[in-house]
């Protein structure tokens, strides 16, 4: 297993295309509080999330139904005994529209001084034609002017028609940053998807692995996006 935030084995990075949620935007715990009824604090909540996707991905690389097993993890970490579809509801159900609109603060301003140190920028990630939107709306980054930093590509699995971990996902956004595969970074929070994918599409994964948890498949891991851009301004 890689250790984490060695990115000794990182060459030469022209761009840098990041996933958005479990990187820029993680599930709200305050809607989590709201319908669940739980009392615990914002970073375990958010601890959930990433535990949850490790399971996700390992169902989802064995066949498995990759739901059921991230929302049995996501109940587990937050020793939840109550009603299981009320979980899957936060995801899936009358509240999913209001959950993804926590700001991860230090990623953003890492995202920030990123842009602002001249690397080329994008986003893909396996949405449902919202992301540009709820990106501006959180201030994280925008395509043009606006109120977060200026990408240059934001790419919706939904608007695009491909999905995560076909590589093909990536071609729009390479093409819009110019640059080649292999000296452009993914940075993004599933090892199924995520990793998968930017391997496939000959990309350089990067997994934001913040409780170290490792698994396969082996690629560099951070505990921090401010790890990697501190790396990349160096």
């Amino acid at each position: 297993m890689t250790p984490l935030d060695d990115l000794s084995a990182l060459g030469p990075v022209d761009a840098v295309l990041f996933d958005a949620g479990g990187v820029f935007i993680v599930p709200s715990p305050e809607v989590v509080r709201a319908v669940l009824g739980v009392e615990h604090g914002d970073d375990h909540l958010v601890a959930a999330h990433y535990r949850a996707t490790a399971s996700l991905d390992a169902a989802a690389a064995a066949g498995g139904d990759r739901w059921a097993a991230y929302f049995a993890a996501y109940a587990e970490a937050i020793s939840w005994a109550g009603p299981p579809e009320l979980v899957a509801d936060l995801w899936q159900g009358r509240t999913s529209d209001l959950l993804w609109i926590h700001r991860v603060d230090d990623h953003a301003e890492a995202l920030a001084d990123l842009v602002a140190g001249g690397i080329r920028v994008g986003i893909v990630s396996n949405s449902d034609g919202t992301v540009e939107a709820i990106l501006s709306e959180r201030r994280v980054c925008q395509v043009g002017p606006g109120g977060g930093p200026e990408v240059l590509v934001i790419v919706d699995s939904t608007v695009a028609g491909v999905a995560k971990p076909d590589p093909a996902i990536f071609a729009p956004a390479l093409a819009a940053l110019g640059t080649a595969p292999d000296r452009t970074l993914y940075v993004g929070d599933s090892r199924y998807y995520d990793v998968g994918g930017a391997t496939a599409a000959g990309l350089v994964p990067v997994l934001v692995d913040p409780l170290d948890l490792g698994g396969e498949p082996a690629c560099v891991r951070i505990s921090s996006l401010r790890t990697l851009v501190d790396h990349l301004l160096a």
